[in-house]
């Protein structure tokens, strides 16, 4: 039964959470919301199979290569999966050449990595706000092999490079900013903005995409420009001036010239913006290095480790050639191959204990993964439609009742003549499919209660445990799933029957029987396996036999061996995930329940085996460390290749960096003996700590535009240089221009000619701000509300709310979506007033002088900096950014951003999850 602890107060942790997210986007360059995506693709793959290698050996990581780029854009390179810091890497110069000896064959492999450690911190326990004790906390090591090589950038100038690396003095900037916009509100060009100071300082200028630099200091993500190699330093702001002009740095304005040019003969010249011969700050991540990091060949452990945040590019993918891809020739590129792997040390065991037993603590706001329990059972289908639209007569109206925005189904209210004009009630609301709502009418097929309901259930049953993050569900698509007029949440999902064979069904979240909410720190369907007592002989025994290379005599001297692997726990645990795949999936050599590669990659391609997969968590030895004597005893089964396997060992040898790594780095395992946890999995798990708040926004901006009136609000329009505007947002119906003038329309006939609003028609001729488009304007609502307000909200989040979070974050990097709801709202606010292009939130966020953490009490600051940033007035008293509009106007302004201020605050207070 599903049950959910009530919600308390959360505790304030000593240690900011860390942010997860997958090493590569989709193919359409969006991120993954679900990790079947990356199972999917690693389906596609011939080798690198967790957790059994195609050769029959454990294997602690997952391979990205040619195939999985069905699934995922690896073009722009490989991020990094959660925040941390760099602690060790190497670049190779050039990849190294394998020549076989014995056919002489090359091949060519990447020797190159980037190590980063991560802290997972368990949340505190309710009630406590001490600091937290070290066996709360568990250092996660993340891999990232096989990287590119010094040479493959040489060779392609416009092949992006990490930030990061050490060493470098110069950079050529990027185009991962825009200027602010100006005020016709265009972004201007793409480059780097230039700071006072790292992180606190105020924009004093831009660089173009394409400027060149060089450096003499480093405070983290921030450089400091020695000089300007190439590029001329331009106005941070589209169309303004950058000092007195564009050929002026910020310390040399003329004396007689205020900032903007204009002639100042009774004031005195404004004070410099830096110290004389201070270019400014640069954001690294936003630069491209164009010189050679140092240690180029060596594995580098930098002195300080070097802190990254989730998603940061650690470099491209590199090559990696097998025997199977080598040639007679010296090797070219032609195989690029990515070793993913994430491990922790001999401490995990009992980390995982307790991180279990306080996850057991946990309040309902922190359980954020669906457990669909095996044995469970789903609502196979909606039930049929047992009513119809017009039972009382021909329906002449059907209004949208208040209910969700998407699903399949909607709550409408049909309405019927009685006698004359007169409409009543065709009993009472019923639900109808949303795609024939616009179309409803007499004989719509309908229901008289939700159409999913739990005494519906019923077989099959969900064969093996199913686990789903709330940030996966919630990206399924419109059609899957479902809000019911209690505002319960129905999800349609995947799942396996006892039989192995494909299903799919409806799932409640509150009181499904069979299912729960979990906290990610219960670690839902993880299981812990050790595979310590598997010797590569007898796994390279077992899988000569398995795959039918070995001869009947091998097969009788290999008995021993194949019987000691297929009793190990890693081995039954894997046959128990291919006993539940569907016969007619698995290939006919794999009769039975044997355990091969080509079973795991059928078991990839479907979800509910997948993810019994991809959460064994592996206590097994790194093949980056260890005793190369376990590798040199294959040497007798390797029958007539034993000369090329000396090659191979050889190329082993060189592949392995533990040894360089240990006592050098800290908290770094001594043994290679680790804990092997899947990337995929893993970052599927805890990367839903991160909830999005862009939901049920505009209550406070309609608040204050309107008194909470909602569409039917039409204004006067005096003083106001937007002139009369419209509906629960004010939208404008005349937009200023910087010569002065005004186009009439603004807004408001935007809205009206934008493709949902379904009363287009009814305007033709009319013009915004007359009495004439206000009466239609108010007889449309009238007839419409429910509907009307809902258009007119979507309008306002995909052509103002979207636009500034897209802006926000291309200029500071934070995606305020994940903040609080509050936060959320004030943004609505703001590009609802403002504008959606609007700087007011990037420069607030730029005048605080703390992080910009996901965090109440980032947050309560970022509010204050807002409003202060939103109504910031001129020596004269006038309000800087509504200077146009009249004294009345601007005293009203000043007088709501107090009270929205206070407001907003109080919203922030007020939440429980966040």
């Amino acid at each position: 039964m599903t049950t959910q602890p009530a919600a308390s107060e959360k505790p304030v942790s000593t240690e900011p959470s860390i942010r997860w997210t997958y090493p590569f986007a989709t193919k359409d360059k969006k991120p993954v919301a679900d990790p079947q995506t990356c199972y999917s693709a690693f389906g596609l793959m011939d080798d690198g199979y967790y957790p059994l290698g195609v050769n029959g050996f454990p294997h602690g990581g997952v391979h990205f290569g040619a195939a999985t780029a069905s699934y995922l854009y690896q073009a722009d390179g490989v991020q990094c999966i959660a925040d941390g810091e760099i602690v060790a890497y190497r670049i190779d110069d050039a990849y190294p050449h394998l020549h076989f000896a014995q056919d002489g064959k090359w091949a060519m492999y990447s020797t190159g990595f980037v190590l980063v450690r991560h802290r997972m911190t368990l949340p505190p326990a309710p009630g406590t706000t001490a600091t937290q004790s070290a066996d709360e906390m568990q250092m996660v090591y993340s891999l990232y092999m096989h990287m590119a090589d010094w040479s493959t950038y040489l060779a392609d100038g416009k092949l992006a490079r990490p930030w990061w690396w050490e060493g470098v003095d110069a950079y050529r900037i990027g185009s991962k900013a825009h200027q602010l916009p100006g005020h016709d509100g265009s972004p201007g060009t793409a480059g780097a903005f230039v700071w006072t100071a790292p992180k606190t300082g105020k924009r004093v200028g831009f660089l173009p995409e394409g400027s060149e630099i060089t450096i003499n200091e480093r405070r983290g993500q921030w450089a400091h420009i020695k000089t300007i190699t190439a590029g001329t330093m331009i106005s941070p702001t589209n169309g303004g001036v950058f000092g007195s002009d564009d050929l002026n740095v910020p310390w040399q304005r003329p004396d007689s010239h205020t900032p903007d040019g204009a002639a100042s003969a009774h004031e005195a010249p404004p004070a410099p913006v830096t110290s004389e011969g201070d270019w400014g700050w640069l954001f690294l991540p936003h630069l491209q290095p164009v010189k050679e990091p140092t240690g180029v060949g060596t594995v580098v452990i930098p002195h300080v480790p070097i802190k990254i945040k989730a998603g940061t590019l650690l470099g491209q993918i590199g090559e990696y050639h097998d025997y199977e891809r080598a040639t007679p020739l010296p090797p070219r590129p032609a195989r690029l191959l990515l070793h993913l792997e994430v491990f922790a040390g001999p401490e995990f065991s009992a980390f995982l204990q307790k991180s279990r037993a306080r996850a057991a603590q946990s309040p309902a706001d922190q359980r954020t993964v669906f457990v669909v329990n095996a044995g469970a059972r789903l609502v196979p289908a909606p039930a049929p439609a047992n009513t119809r639209l017009g039972v009382r007569g021909p329906v002449a109206k059907v209004t949208l009742m208040q209910c969700p925005a998407s699903g399949p189904w909607v709550l409408v209210q049909a309405l019927c003549h009685a006698q004359g004009a007169l409409l009543v009630k065709d009993g009472p609301p019923v639900w109808i499919e949303r795609d024939k709502l616009a179309t409803a009418g007499n004989g719509t097929p309908a229901w008289s209660q939700f159409p999913l309901q739990l005494q519906a259930i019923a077989e099959p049953a969900c064969g093996l445990i199913h686990t789903s993050s709330l940030a996966e569900l919630d990206a399924l698509d419109t059609a899957d799933k479902a809000v019911d007029e209690r505002g319960v949440r129905w999800w349609r999902i995947p799942i396996g029957n006892a039989k192995g064979q494909p299903a799919r069904g409806w799932v409640c979240e509150k009181g499904h029987p069979g299912t729960q909410w979990d906290s990610p720190w219960a670690w839902p369907g993880f299981e812990v396996v050790d595979a310590t007592g598997i010797s590569l002989t007898d796994a390279f025994r077992r899988a000569l036999v398995v795959t039918g290379v070995a001869d009947w005599k091998e097969q009788r001297e290999f008995e021993p061996s194949t019987e000691a692997i297929n009793g190990s726990a890693l081995l039954l645990r894997l046959e128990r995930i291919v006993a539940a795949l569907d016969t007619d999936k698995r290939n006919s050599k794999d009769a039975g329940n044997v355990v091969t590669a080509r079973a795991l990659r059928a078991a990839l391609r479907e979800p509910w085996l997948a993810q019994e997969l991809s959460h064994i968590i592996m206590r097994y030895e790194s093949e980056w460390g260890g005793d190369m004597g376990r590798w040199q005893a294959l040497t007798a089964l390797m029958k007539n290749a034993k000369q090329n396997w000396q090659c191979e060992l050889e190329r082993i040898r060189k592949l392995q960096w533990w040894d360089e790594v240990k006592g050098k780095v800290a908290d770094f395992p001594a043994s290679p003996v680790v804990y092997h946890i899947n990337p995929v999995a893993l970052v599927a798990t805890f990367a839903i700590a991160r909830k999005r708040r862009d939901y049920d926004l505009g209550k406070l901006s309609s608040q204050y535009e309107t008194g909470g009136r909602g569409p039917i609000t039409i204004s006067g329009g005096q003083g106001d240089p937007g002139g009369v505007s419209y509906g629960s947002y004010q939208m404008t119906s005349k937009t200023r221009q910087r010569d002065g003038s005004f186009i009439i329309g603004g807004t408001v006939q935007k809205f009206a000619n934008s493709p949902d609003f379904p009363w287009a028609s009814e305007f033709v001729g009319l013009t915004p701000g007359t009495p004439g488009f206000s009466q239609k304007w108010r007889a449309i609502v009238s007839e419409n509300t429910a509907e009307f307000t809902r258009i007119e909200h979507e309008f306002i989040k995909k052509t103002h709310f979207d636009v500034q979070i897209a802006y926000v974050k291309a200029q500071t990097g934070v995606d305020l979506r994940y903040h609080s709801h509050a936060i959320n709202d004030v943004v609505w606010s703001i590009s609802v007033q403002n504008g959606p292009s609007t700087d007011v939130i990037s420069t607030a966020m730029s005048n605080l002088v703390i992080a910009a953490t996901e965090t109440r009490a980032y947050d309560m600051a970022l509010i204050d900096a807002i409003y202060a940033e939103r109504g910031k007035k001129d020596p004269q008293g006038r309000m800087i950014r509504f200077i146009h509009s009249s004294s009345a106007i601007q005293d009203g302004i000043s007088h709501r951003y107090g009270s929205e201020r206070r407001k907003a605050q109080e919203e922030l207070k007020d939440e429980i999850d966040y």
